[in-house]
Order: structure tokens, then C-alpha cells, then sequence
């Protein structure tokens, strides 16, 4: 009974440190008053668990401020370098890498271009794009913090990834290839889903709870935002409309279906199409959708 009752305590502790610390995250500077107001903890355990936060680094008190009658409150701010974070846009052509704080503001930037590469080679570009933003990280407390990928394909609630077609994947566990190499926790996501996500905390999303992102590329993905959270369906398959059926008798598609959204309105359709006319940029250089866009610049 005694342990069952530590237990709890350690949980409630543990969440109230949590909140706390989210109500730093998205209201500092903001005094401990404020923060018990909001809150609806005592005086007593706000400065406690701050006490534990200005500790573990992961907030910092600052000068004083407005004063509401009586002596100027101590004002307390989220230590956004107290650790990084690193996401990748794992693309069919590309792969960007970004290095955050961890109130997300881009500290660096690594972006490659790839085409036609086996696992083993996209693992390898991955790789170095990875070790390049890890090689970056100033000192800090925590150092990397996490791994957020998104990938063009299918990913199950365990982040594995059960089809990329256009990558030509098939049951690629990259979230547990990832942990081994890196021991750190790595987050493996739909590119759709994760640009939704975005959008609906940084972005235009921001003050809608409904949003249909739709991202066009080499594919075609949708995410979804439904009443401000994240919709995937029971096992994370939800959003592929790139490959909905358009027509029935269409053209054979990588995922094994005919006729998909995304072999008429993508950008491998824009190229594909461009091939069949014969377009090439001055230079001669392969289609691409740069090329294309630099020959209508030049009124092509």
C-alpha cells in the first residue's frame, strides 16, 4: 500500500512538474503568481517544482517585473538552448536536415539531392546529413534531445514504415536501425502528418482546430488536423489520397494499384510529361522541376 501510495505521489509530482514547465514553455516570461493562477497549484508546490526546473536548466529566472502593488515579481523564462532537436524531410529526391532549439527555431540547415539510390545509399546520405547537425550542436545541458523523421509512405503507430513506393520500401524498421546507432529517441513519421503538425503549431493552423494540408511533390500526401489533434486512423494508415483512385483503367502505380491521384497531378507527373515533349532546359540539363521552372522564367 505504502509503495502503490509513493508511486502516485511520484506521478503527480511528475505531472505537475509538467505542466508547470508547459506554462513557462508558452506564456514567459511570466512570474510563479501567474503561474499558480493559471495552473490551479498552490504557491508552495509551483516553487518547488520551479526550483527543480532552474536545476535541471530548463528555465532561468530573469530580471523583475510589473509590479500589480507590492514588490516586483521575479520573472521566470523557458531555456530554449538548454538542448537541440534534429528533423529530417526525408524526400523521394531530397533529404533535408534541420537543427532546432527546442522552441523550434532553425539553428542549421543541410540539404542533398538524391535520385534513384538504394536503401543502403539513403541510409548513408541520411547518415551523414544526421552526424553533419550533430557535429553543429553547441554546448548545451542535454545536447541532442531527439530524431524527428518524416517520410513519403506509410507508417504504422510504431513508426514502422510498411510501404514507401516511390522510395521502393517495403517494412523498413528505420525508427529501431535509428535508436541502435544513435541511442537517442527518434520519432518516424508520415511527411504529410508531420507538415500538418507543423502547421498547426507553428503555422496557419494556429488558430483553427480543422486543417487539410495537402503536399505535392515527387508524390502527393494529405494530413490531417481534426478538432486541433493529429488524425491517423486506428493504425496510422489515414490521409494517402495521393493514392486514391482516379481511374479505375489508368496507369499502373508503384503501390500496386491504377489510376492513383498522384500519377496525373504530381510533380514525377509534371516531369513525366515534360519527358513525352521533349523539354530540356537551355543547358540540357535533366528535367527537373527547377528545369522547368527556369524555362517558364525564361518564357518557354
Amino acid at each position: 500500500m505504502a509503495l502503490n501510495k509513493t508511486w502516485n505521489q511520484h506521478v503527480v509530482k511528475k505531472e505537475n512538474k509538467s505542466l508547470v514547465l508547459n506554462v513557462i514553455q508558452s506564456s514567459s516570461p511570466i512570474s510563479r503568481a501567474d503561474i499558480a493562477s493559471i495552473t490551479g497549484l498552490n504557491k508552495g508546490t509551483v516553487s518547488s517544482q520551479v526550483t527543480e526546473l532552474i536545476d535541471e536548466h530548463l528555465i532561468y529566472e530573469s530580471g523583475p517585473g510589473k509590479s500589480s502593488g507590492g514588490r516586483r515579481p521575479v520573472m521566470l523564462l523557458f531555456n530554449k538552448i538548454a538542448g537541440y532537436s534534429i528533423g529530417i524531410d526525408l524526400g523521394v529526391n531530397y533529404i533535408l536536415g534541420l537543427l532546432t532549439d527546442l522552441e523550434g527555431n532553425i539553428c542549421k540547415e543541410n540539404y542533398i539531392k538524391i535520385k534513384d539510390l538504394s536503401f543502403d545509399e539513403i541510409m548513408e546520405k541520411l547518415y551523414e546529413v544526421i552526424d553533419s547537425l550533430i557535429a553543429s550542436v553547441p554546448s548545451s545541458p542535454y545536447g541532442i534531445i531527439g530524431i524527428g523523421i518524416g517520410v513519403p509512405g506509410t507508417v504504422d503507430n510504431n513508426g514502422n514504415i510498411l510501404l514507401a513506393p516511390n522510395l521502393k520500401w517495403k517494412n523498413i524498421h528505420l525508427k529501431e536501425i535509428l535508436e541502435e546507432k544513435y541511442h537517442i529517441p527518434i520519432v518516424i513519421e508520415n511527411e504529410a502528418n508531420g507538415g500538418a503538425h507543423g502547421e498547426r503549431k507553428f503555422g496557419i493552423g494556429m488558430d483553427t482546430k480543422h486543417i487539410v494540408y495537402v503536399s505535392i511533390g515527387i508524390g502527393i500526401g494529405v494530413g490531417l488536423i481534426l478538432n486541433g489533434e493529429l488524425y491517423k486512423g486506428n493504425n496510422g494508415f489515414s490521409g494517402e489520397l495521393g493514392h486514391m483512385t482516379i481511374d479505375i483503367n489508368g496507369k499502373d502505380c508503384r503501390c500496386g494499384s491504377k489510376g492513383c491521384w498522384e500519377l496525373y497531378a504530381s510533380e514525377q507527373a509534371l516531369d513525366d510529361y515534360a519527358a513525352q515533349l521533349k523539354l530540356t532546359s537551355l543547358s540540357e540539363e535533366e528535367i527537373s522541376l527547377e528545369s522547368l521552372l527556369s524555362l517558364a522564367e525564361k518564357g518557354e
